[in-house]
């Protein structure tokens, strides 16, 4: 999974070097966050469902991500919830403006 992202096809279309590409793509700030965000969740669900063997412990050892195997995914959860229902908030106040403000030019 850690690899389904480099875009191969997308860099080759574009007539870019895909190695110099990935590279770069790798080494961002973005993937870094990204690759964060993604296995935050996965390893410790991968844990709690009891795929947690030796192999797989491997795999995530190697990959840098073992780390986050206690994270707490119901935290995570109450503060995706959180951040959902402030964008709901936002989002149903803007509308409200405009929904003013189109009133105001048909008055």
């Amino acid at each position: 999974m850690r690899d389904r992202f480099d875009a191969v096809e997308v860099w080759k279309t574009l007539g870019l070097d895909p190695a110099r590409c990935a590279e770069h793509m790798y080494d961002s700030g973005f993937m870094e966050m990204f690759r964060s965000s993604l296995f935050t969740r996965i390893v410790p669900i991968v844990k709690d469902i009891g795929l947690w063997g030796p192999v797989i412990q491997k795999g995530y050892t190697d990959m840098g991500i073992i780390g986050f195997a206690n994270t707490d995914v119901q935290a995570l959860q109450d503060s995706d919830d959180t951040i959902a229902k402030e964008h709901d908030a936002r989002k149903a106040y803007v509308e409200s403006v405009m929904d003013r403000a189109k009133a105001l030019e048909t008055a």
